[in-house]
């Protein structure tokens, strides 16, 4: 529901922005009889009727849930990405996981690589060489990489579960703010969009979803191999969480990864 805001010049229209931009950061949940039935952007931003409204903000989800009184088990896990140049002799056509790296095919053409055991190693601040070794990581998967440089490196935010699953659904108290957040988002996107769309059309429940509730009881260890991995390679043994914002090597790159 958050729409860019225009570029224009002048000092008026850039505050005028500014404060619609601002607007928009902090949303409003309408109510009636106790269920969400809408969403209400602030300084009397256009209402939007709903029957049901889908949390699906990823890293800002359980800031987006507290404003109905929901607390979301996430952490928000700081990631590095490599983007390569376009790939000679034509692009990547998959999404590869191997160990130590997952690539995925860029929009012209290169090759994005991340891989969560690099990720243990950043410390917020600078990346000391790790785009590098990404790329090299990559190469012994995809050996076109060694004719298609680093052209972009950054640090973006993941949304990650505390026990590593997904939280699908409505969470008690809070009926009509369907909330859909996962790390795995390329992979699972397919089949969890269908069984969301599912529940929020029909009111029904989808059985294959019922063990990934934003309410349930969280074990006390993680299902995730990767997180896994961050979790034993990072300081002290926990996922470092940075917050809300992200550290770049370019400030004008940031993102969800």
């Amino acid at each position: 529901m958050v729409r860019r805001a225009p570029l224009r010049t002048g000092p008026a229209r850039r505050r005028r922005a500014a404060r619609r931009r601002d607007a928009l950061r902090r949303p409003r949940h309408r109510t009636a009889a106790r269920r969400r039935t809408g969403h209400r952007g602030g300084r009397g931003e256009r209402r939007t009727a709903a029957d049901t409204v889908v949390n699906c903000a990823g890293p800002g989800a359980d800031r987006l849930a507290a404003l109905a009184g929901v607390r979301l088990p996430l952490r928000r896990v700081p990631g590095l990405v490599a983007e390569s140049r376009p790939l000679p002799g034509g692009p990547l056509t998959a999404i590869l996981t191997a160990p130590g790296i997952d690539l995925r095919p860029t929009p012209d053409g290169g090759v994005l690589s991340l891989s969560w055991e690099v990720d243990a190693r950043l410390d917020g601040t600078a990346l000391d060489g790790l785009p590098q070794e990404l790329h090299e990581r990559a190469t012994t998967i995809v050996p076109a990489l060694r004719a298609a440089p680093v052209a972009d490196a950054r640090i973006g935010v993941r949304p990650v579960p505390v026990d590593g699953l997904p939280l699908i659904g409505e969470a008690l108290g809070a009926p009509g703010l369907y909330h859909l957040v996962s790390h795995s988002g390329v992979t699972l996107a397919p089949v969890l969009g269908r069984l969301a769309a599912q529940e929020i059309t029909t009111g029904g429940t989808a059985p294959e979803l019922a063990a990934y509730r934003p309410d349930r009881r969280l074990p006390g260890d993680v299902h995730d191999e990767n997180l896994r991995a961050m979790n034993a390679r990072g300081p002290n043994g926990q996922v470092p969480d940075h917050g809300p914002g992200t550290s770049t090597a370019n400030p004008k790159s940031q993102g969800q990864v």
